[in-house]
C-alpha cells in the first residue's frame, strides 16, 4: 500500500464504495485523479485499497480490493501542547501528526494566547489525521480534549518538559517506549506551573543554548525525542 494518496473517509468499508464531500472533491478537482486509479482510505480502525471505478460531477465510485486493520505502535508518545495562537497550532498539531506522536492533548496554561472551541478541535483532528496520513502510518493519533494544566496526570513512564535555560544544556537520555513531552507556550512557563510539572513526575530538560520560539522548538524536541525512541534499547 506504500506510494498510494491516502484520506481518511470514516464509513464501514464495503465491496463498493461511494466517496463524496471533501475526499470527492480532492480527488477530482485537486488531484484530478481518474478511473483506474487506485487510493488507500483510512477509517477509525481499518485501512483499505480501493481502485476508482468511475467519477461524475458530485462523486466517485469506487471497489474495494484489500484491508487491514490499524497496527498498535509498539510505544507511546504522548504531547502535552499549551494552547498557541491558531497559526501556530494549526502547523505544529500537522507535523506532530506526521512524526508519529500516538496522542494529543491541548493544554491552557498561565500563558496560553487563544481557547479552542467545537471547530477548533475538529479543524485540530483533522490536520493531526492528515499529518499521520502524510507520513504513511499504519495508525491514527489520539486528539484528547483540552485541560488545564492542573488536570494533567500523564500516563507515561518517562516525562520530559521542554523548557529554554531551565536546566544543563544536553540532549535527553530516553531508554522507554513510553514517554511524555510537554511543549510551549509562547512566552514561556510560569514558575508555579515548572513547579506543578516537576511534582507531577516531568523532568526539566534544556537540549539547546537559544531559545527557540514554541512553534519551532515543539516540532523540533518532539522530532528529536522520536528519533531518540526508535533508538531505545528497551
Amino acid at each position: 500500500m506504500q506510494g498510494l494518496k491516502r484520506f481518511y473517509y470514516n464509513v464501514p468499508f464495503s465491496d463498493e464504495l461511494v466517496l463524496e464531500g471533501e475526499v470527492f472533491n480532492h480527488l477530482k478537482n485537486v488531484l484530478r485523479c481518474s478511473a483506474g486509479e487506485e487510493i488507500i482510505l483510512y477509517n477509525d480502525v481499518n485501512i483499505a485499497r480501493y481502485r476508482i471505478d468511475s467519477l461524475n460531477k458530485r462523486r466517485i465510485s469506487a471497489h474495494f480490493i484489500e484491508e487491514k486493520k490499524q497496527i498498535n505502535p509498539d510505544y507511546m508518545l504522548h504531547v502535552y501542547l499549551a494552547v498557541m495562537k491558531n497559526r501556530y497550532m494549526d502547523n505544529i498539531i500537522h507535523k506532530l501528526g506526521e512524526i508519529g506522536i500516538t496522542k494529543l492533548i491541548p493544554v491552557y496554561t498561565e500563558n496560553s494566547t487563544a481557547t479552542v472551541n467545537n471547530n477548533t478541535y475538529l479543524r485540530y483532528n483533522d490536520l493531526l489525521i492528515k499529518g499521520a496520513l502524510q507520513a504513511e502510518l499504519d495508525f491514527l493519533p489520539a486528539l484528547e480534549k483540552t485541560v488545564e494544566i492542573h488536570q494533567i496526570n500523564t500516563e507515561c513512564n518517562t516525562n520530559l518538559l521542554f523548557a529554554a535555560r531551565r536546566a544543563e544544556i544536553k540532549i535527553p537520555v530516553v531508554t522507554s517506549k513510553s514517554v511524555s513531552l510537554f511543549l510551549g507556550p509562547e512566552g514561556g512557563f510560569a514558575e508555579k506551573e515548572i513547579k506543578f510539572l516537576s511534582e507531577k513526575g516531568f523532568s526539566i530538560v534544556s537540549p539547546l543554548s537559544s531559545v527557540l520560539k514554541a512553534e519551532t522548538a515543539a516540532v523540533v524536541f518532539t522530532g528529536m525525542v522520536k528519533i531518540l525512541m526508535e533508538n531505545a534499547s528497551v
